[in-house]
């Protein structure tokens, strides 16, 4: 038994070496146009595997800057109107100055939410009030509509909350459509003066975009609203130079969370679904257009050798032992173009990193990771054995004394 299990070995490793040396040997043009697509396939596979790499580790940036909320345990940006009286942070002036005193915090700037009547004229109607602090002159945060406010939060005043009232208000297109106010009209809330400084929806978006929407200087929203007692704020916006000023902040509050916003109100994308959609969609990509091409290709290689695989059949080789030898062929091109397009892949994601540091000055937009070599290869391997199929069916209709009369 151990006899004839060593020559079933020992034939089938003849065979596969014949499959090995037809490739090595003088490859057609075939099978040259075979390796350089699978190559192709592969190494976008692994350029977007490490396009999605870059995303899941959170190194692409979209831009020079970006958003944070450090928001408490369980809330999320993705609305602030759902967050309304829910877990607020306490102390929030003394915690964002000592965030916003880091080199690569650009702004910062906690920020309050409730949903109260405003007035205007004879017509009152219910807006989400946003508290925040006036983004310093020529700083555009993009995440919140307040950049109109004058700078600072002077009503604050350390604490007291006796400084000067600038009673700003900025006003999206929303409001100043329901309440017919537009640049320098006033709006009342709670017995208090507001002036319009500006009418823009610049930072909103998801369920706000159609909501009426006032924001104002966070410290007058907190003396109407009785927030001013623990200096309350639902979160705190955080506009980053470098991504590794998260973990710094996180450690700014217990049970808190650092999430990544661009907007409020704007629904955002999982952090781990983007890259995992990214990954499956090339992979499946790769797979089906691998082997539909080297499928087309190698079949018609082995149309081509019909007179080959008839002389293998004339010295006796049985048409399972020809299937060895095709098979070989097919998973040695697949095999060969998977090495080649893990390189190629390797070489294009440096080229990726390089051209967008040089043209849009970000940090590394695709990250390298061991496992995408095993990726790749595996791939390439399984376009090779999906592959098979149809060659193997071609040697099979092979008719030997046909071919030999050829």
């Amino acid at each position: 038994m151990r006899e004839r299990i060593h020559r079933w070995l020992s034939r089938r490793r003849a065979l596969v070496g014949v499959g090995i040396r037809r490739v090595a040997g003088q490859p057609s043009t075939r099978v040259l146009v075979t390796i350089t697509g699978i190559a192709i396939a592969v190494a976008l596979l692994v350029t977007i595997g490490g396009v999605s790499l870059g995303l899941a580790g959170g190194t692409v940036v979209a831009g020079e800057t970006v958003d944070y909320w450090i928001v408490p345990d369980g809330a999320t940006a993705r609305s602030v109107v759902v967050g309304v009286d829910g877990p607020r942070l306490g102390q929030v002036h003394e915690v964002t100055n000592s965030i916003a005193s880091d080199d690569r915090v650009a702004y910062a700037t906690p920020v309050q939410v409730t949903i109260l009547p405003v007035s205007a004229g004879n017509r009152t109607e219910y807006a989400v009030l946003m508290g925040v602090i006036g983004p310093p002159d020529g700083q555009d945060s993009e995440a919140l509509p307040g950049a109109a406010l004058s700078p600072s939060d002077p009503h604050y005043a350390n604490g007291s909350y006796a400084g000067p009232r600038t009673g700003e208000a900025v006003v999206s297109g929303a409001t100043a459509e329901l309440l017919a106010v537009g640049n320098g009209d006033s709006l009342a809330l709670r017995g208090d003066r507001f002036t319009v400084r500006a009418v823009e929806d610049e930072g909103l978006a998801g369920e706000l975009t159609t909501a009426p929407v006032v924001v104002v200087h966070l410290a007058e929203l907190q003396a109407a609203t009785g927030a001013d007692e623990g200096d309350l704020a639902d979160r705190i916006l955080v506009r980053a130079h470098d991504r590794s000023v998260r973990e710094s902040i996180g450690a700014r509050y217990p049970e808190t969370d650092v999430v990544t916003g661009t907007g409020l109100g704007r629904d955002q994308l999982s952090e781990a679904n983007l890259p995992l959609a990214m990954a499956i969609a090339a992979t499946i990509t790769t797979l089906v257009v691998g082997v539909l091409f080297v499928a087309t290709l190698m079949g018609l290689e082995v149309t081509d050798d019909r007179r080959q695989l008839a002389v293998l059949a004339a010295i006796g080789l049985s048409g399972r032992s020809r299937a060895w030898i095709v098979g070989t062929q097919t998973i040695v091109v697949a095999a060969i173009g998977g090495v080649a397009g893990v390189g190629l892949g390797i070489a294009t994601i440096a080229a990726v990193n390089g051209v967008a540091a040089r043209v849009a000055g970000l940090g590394r937009v695709a990250l390298f990771d061991p496992l995408l070599i095993a990726v790749g290869l595996g791939v390439a391997l399984a376009i090779g054995a999906l592959a098979v199929v149809y060659p193997l069916w071609v040697a099979r209709r092979t008719d030997p004394l046909e071919a030999m009369a050829r």
